[in-house]
C-alpha cells in the first residue's frame, strides 16, 4: 500500500501540511500547504501541472488503497498522518487488484515498480500478472503491462528467491541467483573444464567465452559440448 514509512505521522508541520506527490515514474516531490482543505486540482499544480484539465490525480487513502480524486473534489489533509497523491497526464484511470487490494491507477501501462509502490513491498518482491485458469506471468522490471485489456487486471507480488533454476541440456539446476564468470558457472553446473558452454537464446546459441560474465536469471538454459561439437 502506497504509505511511505517516513510520511505515516507528523505530516503536519510548522507552516503548513505536508504533501507527497507522485508521478507516473514514481519520482516525487514534497510540497507544504497551511490550507487543511485541498484539491485536485491543487494538487495537480502543485506538482507543476500548468494545464491541470489534462491531468489525473489519484489519492493514496488510510488503508493503502488509491482512488481517484477529481479536480474539483475537496478532501481533508490529514494532521498526524501522511497525505500521498499521485498525478500524470492521462485520460482517466483503471481499476486493479494488487495483492487483493482493490486499487486505481492512471490508464496507463503499469509497471512492476507501480505495483510494488502500490502494495507497499520492496524490491526484494517479484510482481506477478495473474490470469484466469493460466498460469501467473513475471512481470521483468522493464516491462510495462497495458490495462486497456477487457475485466479488471490482477497482480500478486511475491518474496524473490535467491535461488533460480536454470537448465543444463534439459536438466534442472537450482542456483544462487547472481552474476558469474564462465568458469564459476560451469563448476556450479558441473560442466568438464574442457567442455564449451552455451546460453540458448531465442536465436540460438550463445557461446560464454572464458572470463566472460553473465547475470542468472530464472529459467535459463545451457548446454554444455566438446570444442568438436558434441553437445553434453
Amino acid at each position: 500500500m502506497c504509505l511511505p514509512s517516513e510520511m505515516q505521522s507528523g505530516s503536519h508541520q510548522k507552516g503548513g501540511y505536508r504533501v507527497r506527490i507522485y508521478d507516473a515514474d514514481l519520482n516525487f516531490q514534497d510540497k507544504s500547504t497551511v490550507d487543511p482543505i485541498i484539491t485536485g486540482r491543487k494538487v495537480a499544480e502543485m506538482q507543476g501541472a500548468r494545464s491541470a484539465d489534462k491531468f489525473v490525480v489519484l489519492q493514496c487513502l488510510p488503508n493503502g488503497a488509491t482512488e481517484d480524486l477529481r479536480l474539483e473534489e475537496e478532501v481533508k489533509l490529514r494532521d498526524g498522518h501522511h497525505n500521498v497523491f499521485l498525478v500524470a497526464e492521462a485520460g482517466g484511470t483503471s481499476n486493479l487488484f494488487a495483492d487483493d487490494l482493490r486499487v486505481a491507477w492512471f490508464d496507463l501501462p503499469i509497471t512492476a515498480a507501480a505495483v510494488r509502490f502500490l502494495t507497499g513491498k520492496s524490491e526484494e518482491f517479484a510482481v506477478f500478472q495473474d490470469f484466469p485458469g493460466q498460469a501467473s506471468k513475471l512481470i521483468d522490471d522493464h516491462e510495462k503491462v497495458s490495462l486497456e485489456g477487457k475485466g479488471v487486471e490482477r497482480f500478486h507480488t511475491q518474496l524473490i528467491d535467491q535461488k533460480v533454476t536454470v537448465y543444463l541440456a534439459e536438466v534442472a539446476h537450482k542456483i544462487e541467483a547472481g552474476v558469474y564468470t564462465t568458469e564459476q558457472l560451469k563448476t556450479v553446473l558441473g560442466v568438464p573444464e574442457n567442455y564449451l558452454l552455451d546460453l540458448v537464446s531465442d536465436t540460438g546459441f550463445i557461446e560464454l567465452k572464458p572470463g566472460d560474465s553473465i547475470e542468472i536469471k530464472e529459467r535459463m538454459k545451457f548446454v554444455g559440448c566438446l570444442p568438436s561439437g558434441h553437445s553434453s
